[in-house]
Formats: C-alpha cells, sequence, structure tokens
C-alpha cells in the first residue's frame, strides 16, 4: 500500500503545542495536499496559501460534512479536548464522511494500558480507542505513543524540573524509568508514518528520544 493512496490530510488543532510543529513538516512534504479545521470562534492565523475551514466543534453534522473528501484526519488537539469529549465526536463525524484513516490525540502514554483507565482525564482517550478499534472495518487508525513531551515538560514544569533554582522532584526514588520524545521529533514522526501506511495502519506506534528516572 502507498502513500499516493492518502494524499489529502487535514489538521486539527494546528495552532496547537504539537500542531504548530506537525503542519510546517506536514506542509514541507510535497506529496501531501494539507488543509486545516479551525473552530468557528478561532482567531489563529495561518498563511494565505493554506486552506482552512472553520466549523462549530460541537456540530457532528457540520464536522462530517467538513471531513467529506478527507483521506486522512490528524487531530493534535489538547488538554481541552479531554472535558468536552471533542475527540470522541471528531472521530465520528471522520467514520460519517468516509474519512480513511484517522490519528487521534494520543500523544503522550499508551492509553491501552489497564492503568490508564483509572485516570479519570485519560478515560476519554480510552473510549475513543475503543470507538476506532470497533470501527476499523470503516475507517484506519493509528496510534502514536511518545512518552512525555521533553521539551513542552521542561517549560511548563510539568517534569518537576526548577531549572533556574537547580533543583527536582524525584519520583519513585529515581528507580523507575518513563520516555519521553520533543515536539520536533513527533513532527517527524507524523510524516514518516504517513509515508509508511503499511507498516502503521490499525497499530500502536512507539516512539521515543530518550528514556530516563
Amino acid at each position: 500500500m502507498s502513500s499516493n493512496t492518502y494524499k489529502n490530510v487535514l489538521l486539527v488543532g494546528a495552532a496547537g503545542d504539537v500542531g504548530k510543529y506537525v503542519l510546517p513538516a506536514l506542509l514541507a512534504d510535497s506529496i501531501f495536499n494539507v488543509s486545516i479545521l479551525s473552530r468557528a470562534n478561532s482567531n489563529s492565523k495561518f498563511s494565505s496559501n493554506i486552506k482552512v475551514i472553520k466549523v462549530d466543534y460541537s456540530d457532528l453534522d457540520a464536522l462530517t460534512k467538513a471531513l467529506i473528501g478527507q483521506d486522512i484526519v490528524i487531530s493534535t488537539t489538547g488538554g481541552e479536548s479531554l472535558g468536552n469529549g471533542f475527540g470522541h465526536t471528531l472521530a465520528e463525524a471522520a467514520i460519517n464522511a468516509g474519512v480513511k484513516w484517522f490519528i487521534p490525540s494520543e500523544f503522550g502514554s499508551d492509553y491501552e494500558d489497564p492503568f490508564a483507565a483509572t485516570i479519570p482525564p485519560i478515560a476519554s482517550k480510552v473510549d475513543l480507542v475503543n470507538l476506532l478499534k470497533k470501527n476499523q472495518s470503516r475507517i484506519a487508525y493509528t496510534f502514536i505513543s511518545t512518552g512525555i513531551l521533553l521539551d513542552w515538560g521542561f517549560d511548563n514544569g510539568f517534569l518537576g524540573f526548577d531549572i533556574p533554582n537547580r533543583t527536582a522532584i524525584l519520583y519513585d526514588e529515581g528507580k523507575n524509568r518513563t520516555s519521553g520524545t520533543t515536539l520536533p521529533n513527533v513532527a517527524k514522526a507524523v510524516v514518516a508514518i504517513l509515508r509508511h501506511p503499511e507498516l502503521t495502519l490499525n497499530k500502536r506506534i512507539f516512539i521515543a528520544d530518550t528514556s530516563f528516572s
């Protein structure tokens, strides 16, 4: 199966922490026809040569209409989609619109791990995984587990490092290891996955720049 089968790519959340890296990586690859899905009330600005489709994210019918004709939908929406179930709605719209391939905003942990289901904010991601698996005869999917987003984590203190004061929080007595990926390499991985659908369709892909305690 060639990547030529999947040319029309719709990116959701292009102005977010992940999306702002994924967008230029997609645009740099001439094989893809890239469009952006944006909230109707969004003030985000993009280059005039990129098609931007504005829609009410809560309107399933409007979302479905916006997705018709797209081969691939990539969601890079952030934490706001966890609370309002947007990921689930977007996947439903993609299925209804006949989209061939859906890559949800799974960047982070392996949400199919049983422990993930015990974390309340992650429950919606687990539901989305189950929805896509149930409908894989109608739409292909790829889940991308990146571990911690390293540069994002350092910038907002999520990793527990206080760099100016040279202090850090020690988790699990430093005995257990975790993995992480930088945002530019997440973007490179997305393009590589799109380039090799025969290796990635209906699978979970694990990537990491490093493993650390």
